[in-house]
């Protein structure tokens, strides 16, 4: 059966060292995995593994280019400077025993802008040739690097499946593969089970359940029966991660969908363990 996870995104905006206080939290409710944004490389990621290891949980992680991290930009040193971000990431994830980093690590968030065709294909190509490079890097510390569709209001670059697969294809290096959100492909696709497909097992590097209005998986309008039988048919073996979000500017979460992010994280796990037994149909 799949690893189910949640991002402690559920409970609190940022990522610190007083964190792990969660991961007893975490696997009590049942859970294999924890993930979390690297916002900041501010907090020792020896001690996270320590407690993480103690209760028994892995970790996954997701990168975040904001405040001026950007790797299609125009600008040489904003580059550079986020492809040091990009390769940080990558000894974070070896020394917490994380395989995989997943984001929009091709652009800035809110690049959402309507470009003439060769100045999309520009940008398109910085980024390609960006995460090619550091591509040696995540080889070497043992990390596969998941490219995430973002919806329109986040960004004009990269918003469908198809898209994501594209740019893993164009850089050419197995160290990069899809994150598929449902939130996010709840907006952009036609056809979640469909979108699903088109990445395919070869892409298909990383999964994150969310619900339509980022709530709890199995309470809106989201279709998981397509979804899950979708991720049969490519035989995907990977982690299912919860990505819902406590309220705050994070994800633009202005009201709480559960009584509790403890009772989200409880429903949503069994939910998701529901699926994963073929108990749902």
């Amino acid at each position: 059966m799949n690893p189910i996870g949640i991002n402690l995104w559920n409970w609190q905006e940022k990522f610190t060292n007083s964190s792990v206080a969660l991961f007893p939290r975490i696997k009590q409710i049942g859970y294999d995995i924890a993930e979390f944004g690297l916002d900041e490389l501010d907090f020792n990621p020896r001690q996270v593994r320590q407690e993480a290891d103690a209760c028994g949980l892995a970790i996954s992680l997701c990168a975040v280019l904001r405040g001026g991290r950007n790797i299609s930009s125009e600008e040489f040193s904003v580059r550079e400077q986020t492809k040091e971000y990009l390769k940080r990431c990558c000894e974070f994830a070896s020394i917490l025993g994380a395989k995989t980093i997943g984001g929009a690590v091709y652009s800035g968030g809110g690049r959402a802008r309507a470009l003439p065709l060769d100045e999309r294909k520009r940008e398109w190509n910085l980024a390609v040739k960006g995460l090619r490079e550091i591509a040696s890097t995540a080889k070497d510390f043992g990390v596969t690097i998941c490219i995430e569709p973002l919806n329109r209001y986040k960004t004009d670059m990269v918003n469908q499946a198809f898209q994501a697969r594209q740019m893993a294809e164009d850089i050419g290096e197995n160290c990069y593969q899809v994150l598929f959100d449902t939130y996010q492909a709840g907006i952009e696709e036609k056809s979640i089970p469909n979108a699903i497909r088109q990445v395919g097992k070869e892409f298909m590097g990383h999964f994150h359940a969310s619900e339509n209005d980022r709530g709890c998986p199995g309470t809106g309008q989201t279709d998981w029966n397509g979804a899950f039988s979708a991720l049969r048919g490519i035989d995907y073996q990977g982690a299912v991660v919860v990505e819902s979000f406590c309220v705050s500017s994070r994800d633009n979460v202005w009201r709480p969908t559960e009584e509790t992010q403890d009772i989200l994280a409880q429903k949503a796990y069994r939910f998701l363990l529901s699926h994963l037994r073929g108990e749902e149909s």
